[in-house]
């Protein structure tokens, strides 16, 4: 295969945990409850389902919601499911076993890496026919489905890249988990407090500063997100 025979023996072998499986009954089940607490919140101040516009706002209200806790189960349940693959190998002495393998160093991070994306990716997945519901009724732009799910796909890869190149460096599984959700809480937290507490100084440092964490914040979907939803929905957002 084309990301090598790790990514086979790993595919099957997560196919086997019954983790997985509840990882995906619990993240539909929080989508079909956000569903429905948005769906009480359209009635008690709208109460008239049959019309359009209601109808229109509660799916529009609803994808709001739905896209702020997919990126939250990346961001929560990613490191998890990434940060320990490498690590995992190397405390339980089987590392050894992969390195005396005619497989390359590349294939063993890039197969391990492939599997743990592609369960993300299968999470994912699982909230598509709850959203596929809610968009019958209209109510969201294509051109913001679009952008929200780029910023996804985004918020995917940089999870899996930080939580796979600290579970290289980590000796145990624990530590590497730990330290991803650290790494990445800094990733999103610092840069939205450096941008608004104006702590960048003046100069050419100052500049440097401000194009770093402007970096920073484009790659920040919790930064990202609300100004993706507010162009989509022909509001102006604040910077």
């Amino acid at each position: 295969m084309l990301l090598g025979p790790i990514f086979s023996i790993e595919i099957v072998t997560m196919a086997r945990r019954t983790r997985y499986f509840v990882l995906r009954t619990l993240y539909a089940l929080a989508l079909l409850g956000a569903l429905w607490m948005v769906h009480l919140s359209v009635v008690r101040f709208g109460s008239n389902m049959t019309d359009l516009a209601t109808a229109a706002n509660l799916t529009a209200s609803f994808f709001s919601t739905f896209t702020f806790i997919q990126v939250l189960a990346v961001l929560l349940v990613g490191p998890a499911v990434v940060a320990g693959t490498i690590a995992t190998e190397r405390q339980r002495r089987t590392i050894e076993y992969l390195f005396a393998a005619q497989i390359s160093g590349f294939e063993i991070v890039l197969g391990k890496l492939g599997a743990r994306m592609l369960q993300i990716a299968a999470l994912l997945l699982t909230g598509l026919p709850i959203l596929a519901m809610a968009m019958l009724s209209g109510g969201i732009a294509p051109e913001a489905l679009a952008a929200v799910y780029m910023v996804t796909a985004g918020t995917v890869l940089m999870v899996a890249a930080v939580s796979i190149a600290v579970s290289v460096w980590c000796p145990r599984a624990n530590e590497a988990v730990t330290t991803a959700y650290l790494v990445i809480l800094a990733l999103l937290v610092v840069p939205m407090v450096v941008s608004w507490s104006g702590a960048v100084g003046a100069g050419w440092a100052g500049d440097v500063v401000a194009t770093i964490n402007g970096q920073l914040l484009a790659a920040n979907p919790l930064w990202m997100l609300p100004h993706v939803l507010s162009a989509g929905s022909g509001a102006t957002p604040e910077d």
